[in-house]
């Protein structure tokens, strides 16, 4: 599998083989060659490889297709990542490739902080390039089967609720006059920490008041 494009997702799955250094093809030769897992690979070898990974974001994506994608092997397998394109219309443009969703539910750059990987999302319409995906990356994501679109409306859906959680915050902290330093760390660890707890189901004390004085203002809210 050759990896295009070197940002945080791909670094994520280049540091996933620590025991084989993979190819990685990147407009900047010098961030691929300061990886001891990578090493780089020019367009000129591009026809060499039958399965490639394309992360990179929508813009950068869409004009890498068009300037070498048929440098590629005919039915070559590639693998899009950017949540916002539709891979339908990519299979189009190329019908004499494989076009396969290979969309990443979650934000690249928490999962790596946590170390757990995370969660790529393959149509069942591609059970031999998910299975192909799925051992490629040895165990370091999860990979399940469902819908691109499913992957889109969930990470917006969930970016613009934590934007508006973000800027009310820093709104409210402001207004109380809270020291800059204490409201980055309350950022930097609190919206998150909840999260996983929640997930976890260990709540703390604090905050399982907290949570009790919502969900019953929550219920007089609606039942009014």
């Amino acid at each position: 599998m050759l990896i295009i494009g070197f940002g945080k997702l791909a670094k994520m799955m280049v540091n996933a083989h620590p025991d084989k250094p993979l190819p990685v093809y990147n407009r900047t030769k010098q961030h691929v060659d300061e990886n001891i897992n990578a090493y780089y690979i020019p367009p000129v070898s591009f026809p060499e490889y039958t399965n490639v990974i394309i992360a990179l974001p929508e813009e950068a994506a869409l004009s890498f297709l068009e300037e070498n994608i048929h440098t590629f092997p005919e039915h070559a397998a590639i693998y899009i990542t950017s949540t916002s394109i539709r891979t339908e219309d990519i299979q189009t443009l190329y019908p004499g490739y494989t076009i396969v969703p290979a969309k990443f539910a979650g934000h690249a750059l928490q999962a790596d902080l946590e170390k757990n990987g995370g969660t790529f999302v393959v149509p069942e319409s591609f059970p031999t390039e998910k299975t192909y995906f799925e051992k490629w990356l040895q165990g370091s994501f999860n990979v399940i089967h469902g819908e691109e679109i499913e992957v889109l409306e969930a990470n917006q859906t969930a970016v613009e609720e934590t934007v508006d959680l973000i800027l009310k915050l820093e709104k409210k902290l402001t207004a109380k006059n809270i020291p800059e330093p204490v409201r980055t760390a309350v950022l930097q660890q609190i919206p998150a920490g909840v999260i996983h707890a929640h997930i976890r189901g260990e709540h703390g004390g604090f905050v399982k008041k907290i949570w009790k004085q919502k969900e019953e203002q929550n219920e007089e809210q609606n039942e009014n």
